[in-house]
């Protein structure tokens, strides 16, 4: 698989990513198999129809989720691949599914954001002045006299 990252903003990455899209039958095989446990058609028990009919008549259908699975998983390996961790959620760089053709890599883009990179700055030896609070007897006096003073609605 090759991958490649660049930069939008400071915060913002793209990650252009191609992954084989015959890298195994698997997933197809799985696909298939949920879309037969799923479907009804005329003539056959649910989950009972061949796979030669459930590939004919849905054949879109499979197609699309074995090409976002295939998907998934390229992005997984290419965010491991460069360490990257996105803290939002991705957006594909097109709203439609590419289409891979037989032994064609399929080739996709998303955009996601990761954490700023903060650098500090000289810190240590800074003098800081410690503010020391003292109050006078009249300080004191006047606020006892506040509280003297106040409705006393909350004793009750």
């Amino acid at each position: 698989m090759q991958s490649e990252v660049s930069e939008v903003s400071a915060i913002k990455r793209e990650l252009k990513s191609a992954t084989a899209a015959t890298k195994s039958k698997k997933p197809g095989k799985n696909r298939r198999r949920v879309v037969q446990d799923r479907v009804e058609i005329k003539g056959f028990r649910r989950g009972k129809a061949p796979v030669s009919v459930i590939q004919g008549q849905y054949k879109n259908e499979i197609q699309r989720q074995v090409t976002e699975v295939l998907l998934e998983e390229g992005v997984e390996s290419a965010m491991r691949e460069h360490q990257l961790v996105p803290v939002g959620p991705l957006e594909r760089a097109s709203e439609e599914l590419p289409t891979p053709e037989v032994g064609q890599p399929i080739t996709f883009a998303v955009q996601f954001e990761v954490r700023p990179q903060i650098t500090l700055g000289t810190y240590k030896g800074l003098a800081v002045k410690k503010p020391t609070a003292v109050s006078g007897d009249s300080e004191v006096e006047r606020e006892l006299d506040k509280f003297a003073a106040a409705p006393r609605s909350w004793c009750r």
